[in-house]
């Protein structure tokens, strides 16, 4: 069920920096604008882009600019929309003008759900004494960390699972853990080969599980390299970037290869292929990445550990 944001961002160019938002919460925005010298942060302009190559972002210019451009071109593309959506999609209009009510009113004419949006709810302000009640009322609960230990490994030599759902739950009752810890406790059982997911099946190494047996306590996060250290090797140091911008996206990761690739050529200027290619074995020898299929997985505990070296 499609649910589409029209924007006329001449008219409300804060919103300009609210795109992520609201790419959040529409499966497609698309921004209509005749005259525009609007400026985007750095740090948005990744996302952004990645969000065009997927097509949830549509961006539009006018052929000619004038009064009520835009207007009519977000008139004309929710007409073009409203002969194509699927049944129980929805077309909201994001503008200033009260004349765009009229085509919302007559998308709900042809039984299109369809809202005229003049801002969005600002978000509630908590004053400072406010605040500071709260932070002395409550207190941070202390993060439990997660290792593969002998009990984890005997368990999974006796009872195998065969989906990653089922596994996670068995790991939830083994451990006494929540959902995240025993996520992450999957990602080290896949790290030292115990587990290995493809195409949404468990299959455990036998050989790897006795090896880990013999270990005992196994923790599987890698010594932790300094900044210096980072930045006297380059293939270091663009793991590091991109463990950064990765942080940064948490809920758009690239999802397949393909969006893969096109993040990577942008973020480090890429021209080659095979440079991409290089960058994403680089991923997975570090344990930042695993590619099931065309599936991408990430190890996010890893990202995490890069992510945080200043």
């Amino acid at each position: 069920m499609q649910n589409i944001l029209l924007l006329d961002i001449e008219n409300q160019p804060k919103k300009i920096r609210e795109l992520n938002f609201l790419l959040k919460q529409y499966s497609q925005v698309i921004v209509v604008y005749a005259n525009s010298n609007l400026n985007i942060a750095l740090d948005d302009l990744m996302e952004l882009s990645l969000a065009i190559q997927d097509k949830r972002l549509l961006i539009i210019k006018m052929p000619k600019t004038g009064a009520n451009s835009a207007d009519f071109g977000l008139t004309f593309i929710a007409g073009r929309l409203s002969a194509q959506l699927e049944k129980g999609g929805s077309i909201d209009v994001m503008s200033n003008d009260t004349a765009m009510s009229y085509a919302v009113e007559l998308l709900g004419q042809i039984g299109i759900q369809s809202t005229h949006i003049k801002q969005l709810a600002e978000p509630v302000k908590i004053e400072q004494s406010q605040l500071a009640v709260q932070e002395i009322k409550i207190k941070p609960k202390p993060q439990i960390e997660v290792n593969v230990d002998k009990k984890v490994l005997q368990l999974l030599a006796k009872n195998q699972p065969k989906k990653p759902k089922s596994l996670l739950k068995s790991l939830m009752s083994w451990c006494n853990l929540n959902l995240q810890q025993a996520e992450i406790l999957l990602e080290k059982l896949q790290q030292i080969k115990v587990v290995v997911i493809e195409q949404n099946k468990c299959e455990y190494n036998k050989k790897e599980l006795k090896k880990a047996l013999g270990q005992g306590n196994l923790n599987t996060t890698s010594p932790r390299l300094t900044m210096t250290e980072i930045e006297l090797r380059p293939h270091l140091m663009r793991i590091k970037q991109y463990c950064d911008y990765l942080s940064k996206v948490t809920n758009n990761k690239p999802s397949k290869i393909d969006t893969l690739s096109n993040s990577i050529k942008a973020l480090f200027k890429f021209e080659k292929d095979e440079h991409v290619q290089q960058m994403i074995n680089l991923l997975k020898k570090h344990q930042i990445i695993q590619l099931n299929a065309q599936k991408i997985v990430y190890l996010q505990s890893n990202i995490d550990i890069w992510s945080t070296i200043k």
